[in-house]
């Protein structure tokens, strides 16, 4: 069980670092370009994990089932994800998002029949406060060709329902098939095979200097896809929700660290960071 919650908080990290370079590999890239190749690094990173931990055999049906999740969460809700950031920011996009461990909370007492106590709801509610304390300004100017503030909100509550949704689903198939990794590697290859009929990357020549960030992205977030496909089969979906929902204020630490980026933490920013704190403790303990 411990396990499960450290891997949840280590997802919420590598979520930011991954939102922070793909921000910066959208100055020169599109968000198809960038949805791509964090497939395309990803994909064999996520299977050689599976490898490694000696995951069994998944059935057919299984398969089917993670494939599925897979188009639905890594091709249509990264690429709506992936459009947000370059039209708002990495800080920005990331409270767009912020309402999904409490959706995915809601869908996990109607569909999977997981208790839902006044605590958790507190905590969780708690979390979504801070998250949008700490990006409630957009912290970018669009960087796609035609794009906007507008067309970047719209693309981020679309990716907010999708992985709402879908946090729900993977808990219940790592429960009816296990293996996660090998799942989550089944995912990638089903958004892999989409991208790659769908999309040709073709940078221009100053472009090119940005793939190395697309590049570490990919690797960062299928690292943190690991962590959250395993900690979503260990603890209920409320509390790994939680724990993965401080990534937005993640976001802002990292994206102040970075070089590339001028994002500043201010005092909301600290404010935000002990509110989502306290509404990780509260969701925790709501579990007792």
């Amino acid at each position: 069980m411990v396990v499960g919650y450290i891997l949840a908080y280590a997802a919420g990290w590598l979520f930011a670092v991954s939102d922070v370079l793909v921000r910066g590999a959208s100055k020169g890239l599109s968000p198809r370009d960038n949805l791509l190749l964090s497939l395309v690094y990803g994909t064999p990173l996520l299977a050689a994990l599976s490898l490694a931990f000696g995951e069994g055999a998944i059935s057919l049906e299984g398969l089917a089932v993670y494939s599925a999740i897979g188009a639905l969460h890594f091709y249509l809700g990264r690429l709506l994800f992936y459009t947000a950031v370059a039209n708002l920011g990495s800080a920005s996009a990331a409270i767009i998002v912020s309402p999904s461990p409490i959706i995915a909370s809601i869908l996990a007492v109607a569909l999977l029949g997981e208790p839902l106590t006044l605590w958790q709801v507190l905590g969780l509610t708690l979390v979504a406060v801070g998250v949008y304390i700490a990006a409630a300004e957009p912290t970018g100017k669009p960087l796609t060709a035609g794009g906007s503030k507008a067309a970047g909100a719209l693309a981020g509550v679309g990716s907010t329902l999708i992985f709402s949704f879908t946090m729900v689903a993977v808990r219940w198939a790592s429960g009816e098939y296990g293996s996660p990794l090998l799942g989550a590697t089944a995912s990638y290859t089903a958004a892999l095979a989409i991208v790659s009929l769908t999309h040709r990357l073709n940078p221009g020549r100053e472009a090119w200097g940005k793939v190395r960030y697309a590049a570490l992205a990919g690797v960062a977030v299928a690292l943190a896809q690991a962590s959250r496909y395993t900690a979503l089969s260990l603890i209920p979906v409320a509390e790994a929700a939680a724990l993965i929902s401080l990534f937005p204020v993640n976001t802002v630490i990292a994206a102040s660290l970075a070089p590339w980026t001028e994002e500043k933490i201010r005092g909301r920013h600290i404010i935000a960071a002990g509110l989502a704190v306290v509404g990780v403790v509260a969701t925790i303990l709501g579990r007792s």
